[in-house]
């Protein structure tokens, strides 16, 4: 899980596309400062959920405040999606939320992407796949750890040392069947392996 301190509208919003760009799946929280929060839930980078205080989809957009603080904080292990929603593309409501800080009139001049700069998750998968190190690093240690105890985060961190910041997919895959073999129960080692590929949507 990744915590931050206060962010401004418009770091909040990078941090999403990175994530969006990353292909994570996860909950991102927006934690305002009104006891309030934004959530929206991550499948493969897509955005496929929303939700502020009360509302939900599309009302949940239009209602996010257009210029922000708060901390940003976002769960790979949870997908607190609640029914279907109609929304639009992610780069839409990317594009969306950075026109907001046009508006404001905040940020006029600190780079904020043109609408071809926002690019989004079926263009990055073209672009090839990848995983944050420290997003795959949480979800094998905790799924690990059941099966290995404490040995879970030595082993996670000897085959991570050499790994890049971003992982590619069959990175992951590799690292997967690694500690499946750790467990040295072949049952145990598939239940551990089938539960990672779940959280991961891999």
């Amino acid at each position: 899980m990744v915590t931050t301190g206060t962010l401004s509208h418009r770091q909040l919003i990078d941090k999403l596309t990175r994530h969006c760009k990353e292909r994570v799946s996860g909950t991102v929280f927006f934690n305002l400062d009104n006891n309030q929060s934004v959530r929206m839930v991550l499948n493969k980078g897509a955005i496929c959920w929303i939700a502020y205080g009360d509302l939900r989809g599309e009302a949940a957009l239009d209602s996010i405040p257009s210029y922000m603080h708060a901390r940003f904080n976002f769960n790979p292990l949870l997908k607190l999606a609640i029914g279907e929603q109609q929304l639009p593309s992610t780069s839409s409501i990317l594009k969306r939320l950075y026109k907001q800080l046009k508006e404001d009139g905040s940020e006029q001049d600190q780079g904020i992407p043109t609408v071809s700069e926002v690019v989004s998750p079926a263009q990055d998968c073209a672009q090839g796949d990848g995983y944050e190190q420290d997003l795959v690093r949480a979800v094998l240690e905790r799924e690990a750890l059941e099966y290995l105890g404490p040995m879970a985060k030595l082993l996670c961190d000897d085959y991570l040392k050499s790994m890049p910041t971003r992982i590619s997919q069959a990175q992951v895959h590799k690292l997967i069947a690694a500690l499946a073999q750790d467990i040295n129960d072949e049952h145990k080692g598939q239940l551990f392996k089938a539960r990672v590929q779940t959280v991961m949507s891999i």
